[in-house]
């Protein structure tokens, strides 16, 4: 498609989109930089596609009632999900919501959209004050089962503080590079960066600092991603391994503490991963860091970097539900229809924390860690690497609950290689 209107480019994503395949954030930055999108429409073009993936549930009920009940073809929901969100979740003025939205329907489909969307503007005030009673699942789009076990763990209320977390738009947080001089009063002085509150070194801002990005000034993550890093507390000069490195936020505050020297090796199991570290941490200026790709869950041999190596202190950020950062990854929600998703991840989380253990030295230290909320992954997993390897020990363990500690979620356990316990 050759255009640069983003609600084009938005019901041409959503066509495309496939909770299995593929990230809507990636498909979204390929679409505004393959159509040279300026700063305001590529925002507009994140704001609805992430809008109307986050809120799918929700937007089909008020089809339902809207249109009434009835089989409709794929794209024409699409579009009629789009243009709900747009006047019921955006409040974009009206005529443009309606107007512009009608216009991309297809000729028989066009009575159809005016006509609904000319009903939720009529109707937006009363179809807005009947959400609340709506139940949870419908209300923030979330797989029923996943609420469930939330309100089990956590109680109603903390559940529903869950519920509104991950569907409110996550601000734009960045770390400064502060293996830059001067990155941080840069940061502040000509991209409008404050600082997060309890979180040193991290930013907020109104607008991405896109060309502070590609000084290498900052990288865009959350403060929640510092957990596992500082639980892991690498020194200068150490042989350090991130076992699951892309695309290299983690694996940059590693570098820092490191205070760029020793030996960063970074593995992903995917080339075009790696890729993506080496040049996030090339634009840093990390010199420290090795890039290497390999699957840990494949039968081969490790490579001669690993194979002839163990390490000092070693991340296993392992593959998880990403529970804790669906506020970020929309997708996430409907990528966990099953509630046994859990325990097929935690044979994968195993399976990688046990090829790992025996690259670590005696003394030193493994930080598993999850951007996962749930225990199976978390409290469950840590146990059971204690009980299958009793010359292991817990330093330190630590769970970021968004509703709790005002940051994405996520889970980071430190494990200690005592070495008179190695042949026992």
């Amino acid at each position: 498609m050759t255009t640069t209107n983003p609600r084009a480019l938005c019901r041409e994503i959503l066509s495309h989109w496939n909770p299995d395949t593929g990230f809507a954030a990636n498909l979204i930055e390929r679409a505004a930089r393959d159509h040279c999108l300026d700063v305001r429409d590529r925002a507009f073009l994140n704001s609805l596609v992430l809008g109307v993936l986050r809120n799918v549930t929700l937007l089909d009920h008020w089809i339902d009632q809207l249109r009434g009940r009835g089989q409709l073809k794929q794209g024409l929901r699409w579009l009629l999900r789009q243009g709900i969100c747009e006047v019921l979740l955006m409040r974009t003025p009206d005529h443009a919501a309606v107007s512009q939205t009608v216009k991309l329907a297809k000729k028989y489909e066009k009575g159809i959209v005016n006509a609904v969307l000319r009903r939720a503007v009529s109707e937006s005030e009363t179809l807005l004050t009947a959400v609340e009673s709506l139940p949870l699942a419908v209300r923030f789009s979330l797989p029923a089962h996943l609420i469930a076990r939330w309100e089990k763990r956590h109680g109603s209320d903390a559940t529903v503080a869950l519920c509104e977390w991950m569907n409110t738009p996550a601000p734009v947080t960045f770390r400064a590079n502060t293996l830059v001089p001067g990155a941080t009063e840069t940061l502040k002085a000509t991209f409008g960066a404050r600082p997060v509150e309890d979180q040193p070194g991290f930013f907020v801002a109104d607008e991405m600092p896109f060309d502070a990005i590609a000084a290498g000034l900052c990288y865009v993550q959350d403060p929640s991603t510092a957990a596992a890093p500082e639980l892991l507390a690498p020194r200068s000069g150490e042989y350090v391994l991130d076992a699951c490195a892309a695309p290299g936020g983690k694996a940059g505050i590693l570098a820092t503490l490191m205070e760029n020297t020793g030996c960063l090796l970074c593995i992903d199991s995917q080339q075009e991963r790696v890729d993506m570290t080496a040049e996030n941490l090339q634009r840093l200026g990390i010199t420290c860091a090795t890039t290497i790709c390999h699957d840990w869950l494949a039968t081969t041999e490790l490579p001669a970097e690993i194979a002839t190596k163990t390490f000092d202190r070693i991340l296993a950020d392992v593959p998880c539900s990403n529970t804790g950062v669906m506020r970020r990854r929309v997708d996430v929600r409907w990528r966990l229809t099953e509630p046994k998703a859990f325990n097929v991840l935690q044979e994968i989380q195993l399976a990688i924390v046990e090829r790992l253990i025996p690259l670590l030295k005696p003394g030193g230290t493994l930080v598993y860690s999850t951007c996962s909320i749930e225990s199976e992954e978390n409290e469950e997993m840590a146990a059971l690497i204690l009980k299958l390897h009793r010359h292991l020990s817990l330093r330190g363990d630590t769970l970021l609950l968004p509703h709790i500690n005002d940051t994405d979620g996520g889970y980071a356990a430190a494990f200690v290689s005592t070495p008179a316990k190695i042949n026992e």
